[in-house]
């Protein structure tokens, strides 16, 4: 049983923890059984369904330290500018302390989101399509 529940997908280990926790069996006897750290079992246990397990970037409704900057980004975006790098150094002097690769991911987003145009939003060479 320890090797198919290492192996389980986070759903089938969050339902086996449960299920060990309503048994009566305690987490540190479940973590032995089961092979999982101390950590791993609290967070299944904790977890009142297995979508909960799911956090961090993978939120989209979390804040982001980019948020405030996004209406620039779009109103750039709207003039012309896709150019991702060049975006990222007119932010920073704003205040920005975030990272080149969120500003590239954001702006990746916008160009899949719309409809004809070319692939390059996001390259730092400068010749992306910028006015």
């Amino acid at each position: 049983m320890a090797e198919r529940a290492v192996r389980q997908p986070r759903p089938g280990r969050h339902a086996t923890v449960h299920a060990l926790l309503e048994a009566g069996h305690s987490r540190r006897s479940i973590g032995r059984q089961l092979q999982m750290t101390h950590r791993t079992v609290k967070s299944l246990a904790d977890a009142a369904k297995p979508e909960d397990l799911f956090r961090g970037q993978w939120q989209h409704n979390r804040t982001s330290v980019l948020d405030e900057y996004k209406p620039f980004l779009d109103q750039r975006w709207d003039e012309g500018c896709t150019n991702a790098w060049k975006l990222w150094e007119e932010i920073v002097p704003l205040g920005y302390r975030g990272s080149y690769g969120r500003v590239s991911a954001y702006l990746r987003e916008k160009h899949l989101a719309t409809a004809g145009h070319r692939a390059t939003a996001g390259t730092p060479r400068g010749d992306a399509m910028d006015p």
